[in-house]
C-alpha cells in the first residue's frame, strides 16, 4: 500500500540531516511494517526506521546500497514486510531488506528466479503481509509470482508446501491482468484487479475459525470447510461495492468502498466487534460501517 508520507522534522532528529552541507532528503512513498518503517525519498533513496528497539526507535538509518553507500535508483513500489522488506528498483530488479536490530544497517540482496539464478526482471509491484511471510511481486503484463510462507495456501498454488523463490501464481482467466493491490493475513491473501474491472480474488486457509465461502468450497458454515487452494471471485452476499481500498489485519479482510462503507470479514479475534452478535466468523463481506 502507498502513503504519501508528510513525516515532519522530528522524523530527522538524527543521521539524516546530521552534515551540514548535505541537505535532508525529503519523503515521498512510506510503508509500515510490524517492526519497521520504509520510506523511499523524492530522490529515489531508500530508508528505514526501526521500530523493534526503543533506543532507536527514531533513528532513520539509510538502506545500505547493493555496492555501497545509499541504496539508489528505488521506485515508488516499496513494501515493509513481516521479516525482510521489499523495494522494486527503476530497472525492474527487486531488492528484499533485512531489517536488523539495535539500528545496524539492513542488508540488501536482489530476488533471484532460483538458486544461483539471475535477479528476477521486470517487476512492477511488491505486496506482503504485516501477519505473515507470504511475499508477492507482479511482473509487466499482471503475472504474479509469489513465495515464502504457504502453511495455509496463502500463495494460491494448491498445495501447502514453502517457496524460496518466485513461483508462478495461477488465476482463472477471468481474475488476470494488473492488481491495483494485495491484502494478507496469516491464512488468506486477497487480491484487487485493477480499478476498472473492480474484481477481487481471494485464496488461501478454510476451517472452523473462519468460514469464507469460496464459491467452490461448499455452502457457508459447511462441515468440511474445504480450502481456497487457488484464485476464486470474492462471493458478496449484496450488491458488489465500487472499491476504495482493501486491508488486512491478522485474520481478517476488509473492503472500504467509494461509498465510505466498510466491510469485514474473516475471523473477528475481539469477539464480534466487528461482526453481527452470534455470526461471527463471517464468510463473507459483512457492511460494518
Amino acid at each position: 500500500m502507498e502513503v504519501r508520507a508528510q513525516l515532519g522534522p522530528t522524523l530527522y532528529r538524527t543521521n539524516v540531516n546530521c552534515h551540514p552541507r548535505r541537505p535532508a532528503p525529503t519523503p515521498d512513498v512510506m510503508d509500515n511494517g510490524p517492526l519497521h518503517r520504509l520510506v523511499r525519498m523524492t530522490d529515489g533513496t531508500l530508508y528505514q526506521q526501526n521500530g523493534n528497539n526503543s533506543a532507536h526507535s527514531e533513528l532513520v538509518t539509510p538502506v545500505a546500497g547493493l555496492d555501497g553507500g545509499v541504496m539508489t535508483g528505488v521506485s515508488n513500489k516499496i513494501a515493509a514486510c513481516q521479516q525482510d522488506s521489499l523495494a522494486v528498483l527503476n530497472d525492474g530488479r527487486v531488492v528484499a531488506i533485512s531489517a536488523q536490530g539495535g539500528g545496524s544497517a539492513p542488508r540488501p540482496q536482489f530476488v533471484v528466479t532460483g538458486d544461483g539464478g539471475p535477479p528476477l526482471g521486470n517487476a512492477v509491484n511488491v505486496f506482503c503481509g504485516e501477519y505473515s511471510a507470504t511475499k508477492f511481486v507482479e511482473l509487466d503484463g499482471g503475472f504474479l509470482f509469489g513465495w515464502g510462507q504457504n502453511d495455509k495456501y496463502q500463495l494460491g498454488l494448491g498445495d501447502r508446501v514453502d517457496r524460496a523463490y518466485p513461483t508462478f501464481v495461477p488465476r482463472p482467466a477471468s481474475l488476470e491482468g494488473p492488481l491495483k493491490d494485495m491484502a494478507i493475513t496469516s491464512e488468506n491473501t486477497l487480491a484487487w484487479r485493477d480499478a476498472q474491472a473492480n474484481q477481487l480474488a481471494i485464496w488461501g486457509s478454510n476451517g472452523p475459525n473462519l468460514h469464507l465461502a469460496f464459491p467452490d468450497g461448499g455452502p457457508l458454515f459447511d462441515s468440511g470447510y474445504p480450502p481456497g487452494v487457488y484464485a476464486q471471485p470474492v462471493s458478496f452476499p449484496t450488491a458488489h461495492p465500487d472499491i476504495q481500498s482493501i486491508a488486512a489485519g491478522d485474520l481478517a479482510l476488509f473492503i472500504t468502498g467509494t461509498n465510505g462503507l466498510v466491510y469485514a470479514w474473516g475471523r473477528d479475534t475481539n469477539v464480534a466487534q466487528w461482526f453481527p452478535q452470534g455470526r461471527y466468523p463471517w464468510g463473507v463481506p459483512y457492511q460494518i460501517t
